[in-house]
């Protein structure tokens, strides 16, 4: 798996078939989503390329947050 981010520096990492399969299926599932990909560095390039050992991926469901109450209404 490589990943590039917003400010060029790409992360490659090798994922297990299986948990990105599930993974995946997740981010079918959720109509909005939000990922974390962890494990640790073996090595960083000069081309600004992290490269990950023994990553896990782990696949959340983004919730919309619900608006706070106007505290001067509620008031009495």
């Amino acid at each position: 798996m490589e990943i590039q981010g917003e400010n060029n520096v790409t992360v490659k990492a090798e994922v297990n078939r299986k948990t990105l399969k599930k993974q995946v299926a997740k981010m079918d599932e959720y109509e909005d989503w939000i990922a974390a990909l962890s494990g640790k560095i073996k090595s960083i390039s000069t081309d600004g390329v992290v490269e990950l050992e023994g990553a896990g991926l782990q696949v959340f469901e983004k919730k919309k947050k619900e608006p706070k109450p106007d505290s001067e209404s509620t008031a009495a």
